[in-house]
């Protein structure tokens, strides 16, 4: 038994924290919580942790940040604010999508469509 957990079919597997495509993920939290942190985690170990592995990821940022810059680096396409359909379009198959800091924005262009 493991420290008081009795129900072994309550225990989760490795398997269990792969995130199955298509997922959707929201990360909220105050200043310095470590929303970035995890993001750039999850970025690091995407082949291990998203299944299937995305063969394309559009970071899409509301405020410039360091860490834009080492997602560039890393070979990730960054834009500022919400991406076109265009560029939608184009992002090659399974793509992973994040929005950073853009809930504002995605409200008020979709309410006005």
């Amino acid at each position: 038994m493991i420290s008081g957990i009795a129900n072994k079919s309550l225990l989760m597997t490795e398997s269990d924290l792969k995130c199955r495509s298509p997922f959707g993920m929201i990360l909220s939290g105050p200043t310095g919580s470590g929303k970035t942190t995890l993001l750039m985690k999850l970025l690091k170990c995407r082949d291990s942790m998203i299944t299937p592995s995305p063969t394309s990821i559009l970071f899409c940022y509301g405020e410039f940040d360091n860490h834009v810059v080492h997602l560039q680096q890393e070979g990730i396409t960054v834009c500022s604010g919400l991406p076109s359909d265009q560029m939608l379009a184009e992002c090659e198959k399974p793509c992973l999508l994040i929005l950073d800091d853009l809930l504002s924005l995605a409200s008020e262009r979709f309410l006005t469509e």
